[in-house]
């Protein structure tokens, strides 16, 4: 282990790496073709926002096209499963880094571009703010091709900064 990460350990513990069964546990089967016809005001009544809406509905368009393959997307190298996974209307790279750590539970995942973690780090490794998304990144290679385990740890250490006396709510 990184020795830098050793003192979050010692604040927050080890993380709990949780993974459950893929799925939802009402609702049926959700596909493509459900998505497709599902009525846009349904979607937003179940807490949908109109972006997220298109978004959706264009993912589901695209996987009954073909023209993405998200079975391919659990074999690629994380990087690049990414950046295929960011060609996609409405999905930017927290979005797909977020899908791979937990919908995938890819070990070598990490969104740099994540609140938290910036926070986390830069209050972890003593950086005069909260670390930017360039600098996140480059502190996460030393991680590879454990990143996630890092990310995990790091939201941990996070959460026990929250709830310290005198944290800000």
């Amino acid at each position: 282990m990184d020795d830098r990460l050793l003192p979050l350990v010692a604040v927050a513990g080890r993380p709990t790496l949780r993974r459950r069964a893929p799925g939802f546990a009402v609702g049926g089967e959700i596909t493509p073709q459900a998505v497709r016809a599902a009525d846009p005001a349904v979607l937003r009544a179940a807490g949908l926002s109109t972006p997220k809406v298109r978004t959706l509905t264009g993912i589901a368009a695209a996987l009954e096209g073909g023209s993405v393959d998200l079975g391919a997307v659990e074999t690629m190298e994380a990087d690049a499963a990414a950046t295929y996974l960011t060609r996609l209307p409405g999905i930017g790279t927290w979005t797909a880094d977020i899908y791979l750590l937990f919908c995938l539970g890819r070990g070598d995942a990490f969104a740099p571009g994540d609140l938290a973690l910036q926070v986390a780090a830069g209050e972890a490794f003593g950086l005069p703010g909260r670390a930017s998304p360039q600098g996140l990144a480059a502190i996460a290679e030393d991680w590879r091709p454990l990143r996630g385990v890092a990310a995990h740890l790091l939201w941990a250490y996070y959460g026990a900064l929250r709830t310290r006396p005198g944290a800000p709510a």
